[in-house]
Formats: structure tokens, sequence, C-alpha cells
């Protein structure tokens, strides 16, 4: 569950609503909230339960996670970085299993945590690279595809192929 605030908008620029909310961990973030609201104003709360919603909050928010001892978003990490990083952990087989068999594995907080790399997996496959060399011309539309070619020690290498 994640309890979280978004400030006041007198205390918001311009873009504030697009600022993320402020997660409510500790009884200094509690104080906190109740020092920049109005005596007459209420803070508004949202709570986010569920491992689903949570995980998707988190990812949307791109909190740092932790995945045993591999830190995810760690401070001084790009967004390329950490791409490249989950490319390169979901390389091999990928297994399939029921949402209920999950449940019944895994408690609510490791939950999270396969949703939340979930989502990390999709946003990573479904990222283009700019950075990419020059490409080949062909008549038909060009549609990355994720793959190793030659090995080497890069975290993730693109592959261009046509789409039939």
């Amino acid at each position: 569950m994640v309890v979280t605030f978004q400030l006041p908008q007198w205390m918001l620029e311009l873009d504030g609503a697009t600022w993320p909310p402020h997660n409510l961990n500790s009884n200094a973030d509690v104080d906190m909230m109740m020092s920049v609201h109005d005596r007459n104003v209420e803070p508004r709360l949202c709570v986010i339960f569920g491992a689903q919603d949570v995980a998707t909050y988190q990812f949307r928010c791109r909190r740092p996670f932790n995945i045993g001892s591999c830190t995810f978003l760690a401070q001084g990490v790009t967004e390329e970085q950490h791409m490249a990083r989950v490319l390169d952990m979901i390389r091999g087989n990928e297994l399939l299993c029921s949402e209920q068999v999950l449940n019944e594995i895994f408690d609510e907080e490791k939950m999270v945590l396969l949703y939340r790399f979930s989502l990390e997996i999709q946003k990573a496959k479904n990222s283009l690279d700019l950075n990419l060399g020059p490409m080949v011309e062909t008549d038909d539309h060009i549609v990355p595809n994720i793959g190793g070619e030659g090995g080497g020690d890069t975290c993730s290498a693109w592959r261009w192929s046509s789409q039939h």
C-alpha cells in the first residue's frame, strides 16, 4: 500500500499538476504534509493498494527499487543505462505462469516487484535506441528486433529487420 499527497497549489510551479505526489513513509512525512497545508484546507490523500496498482504507481514515478542485490534506477543511472540493464537481464528463456499461482507463491511485497519488473521489461522492449548507426534502407517499414548479434560485451544490441 502507498499513501501519497500532492503539495498545495500555491506551492507548485506552473507545471505543478505534472509533479509526482509525495509518499508518506514516516512521521516526518506526515509532519511535513501538515505544515504545508493551510489550516482551512484539508490535505488530499491518495491511497494506492494492491500489488499491481502499487507497482504501476512506482513505475510511473520512476522510483528506484531493489530485486535481491540489484538496485534499479539508482541515482546517477540514466534511463538508457537502466533499459540496457533490464534488456540484458531478460535474455534466455521466459517463464509462463498464472497470476493465481504467483499469488500463492509470493507475498504482496514480492508481487509488487514482479509486476514492477514486468512493466520495466515492457518499457525496455518497446524503447528505441536513437543512437543507432546507419540503417539499411528497404521499401518496408523498419521494425527493431532485440538480438545479440555477434555476442560481445554489449548489454543490448539492436538488429534491424523488415516486417513482412
